[in-house]
């Protein structure tokens, strides 16, 4: 037996590993790796004392069969035999059978931490959900959208009496006349660079100088007057009606627009 652990120290000071290594690489307490080089079997745990030859045979390069096998022969007091079973016996002698893998501790420890872990994770996910479904949803607000108003106005309501003596008296009753109020939406869509003057709701000129990919909506009550200096550029739509081709490009144009379309068309910009 001693003549075996010291051919396992010498295998490793061959490779010039150290036993910090060794326990390092296997996780194998060196207190351990040190029992199986002095030989000192009786403070290794018994059920690991293959699994710790295995892996110290994996780090030092050596023949892992061969040191569970001479381990084995020791164990049952055996002394080894160098080069193997003689040739007469090997054909009788069935295969060795490989030892059973050694499940260390170490893995199991693992194992636990990333259950708790994931069952961690998954608490935490449940929590969350149920603090979303508990909290009161916001009805979703429908934007409103606006259409068109009409205003109807009654000029005048005749009322009409009559008196026993058959003479009949007219009263007029006056009612304040508004104009009909009828909102419409102008959306411009630029294909190329264009200068605009837009006067809407009979207020000042607006100007403006837009760009190819850019596009403008206004709002308007009344009728809206558009002055374009690249009517081939732009594309108009009133009420999301397409106008169609405005003109070529480079033509100036000077547009009336209302609610059902354009109602004026004038080549040339006007004052």
């Amino acid at each position: 037996m001693k003549h075996f652990c010291e051919e396992l120290k010498a295998a490793r000071e061959y490779k010039k590993v150290s036993l910090e290594q060794i326990s390092t690489i296997t996780k194998i307490n060196i207190s351990y790796l040190k029992a199986l080089e002095d030989g000192r079997w009786d403070v290794l745990p018994e059920p690991y004392i293959k699994g710790f030859l295995k892996a110290y045979a994996q780090c030092v390069g050596m023949n892992v069969m061969k040191v569970l096998k001479k381990y084995d022969e020791l164990e049952k007091g055996v002394e080894p035999v160098e080069g193997g079973l003689p040739e007469d016996q090997q054909k009788l002698a069935p295969p060795t059978p490989p030892p059973p893998p050694i499940k260390s501790r170490f893995p199991a420890v693992k194992i636990r931490t990333y259950g708790l872990l994931y069952g961690l994770l998954v608490a935490a996910i449940v929590v969350v959900g149920v603090i979303v479904l508990r909290k009161p949803h916001k009805p979703v607000e429908k934007p409103v959208v606006e259409t068109e108003k009409t205003v109807m106005t009654v000029d005048t309501i005749r009322v009409v009496t009559q008196k026993p003596d058959s003479t009949i008296k007219t009263d007029s009753v006056k009612v304040d006349s508004t104009p009909v109020i009828i909102q419409f939406s102008i959306l411009a869509s630029f294909r190329d660079r264009c200068y605009m003057e837009v006067v809407v709701n009979d207020t000042i000129t607006q100007k403006y100088l837009f760009q190819s990919g850019q596009s403008k909506m206004w709002v308007s009550e009344k009728l809206v007057k558009m002055k374009l200096l690249n009517a081939g550029g732009v594309n108009i739509k009133i009420n999301g009606n397409d106008q169609g081709v405005l003109g070529a490009s480079g033509q100036a144009l000077t547009l009336l627009l209302g609610p059902d379309g354009i109602i004026e068309r004038t080549e040339g910009s006007t004052p």
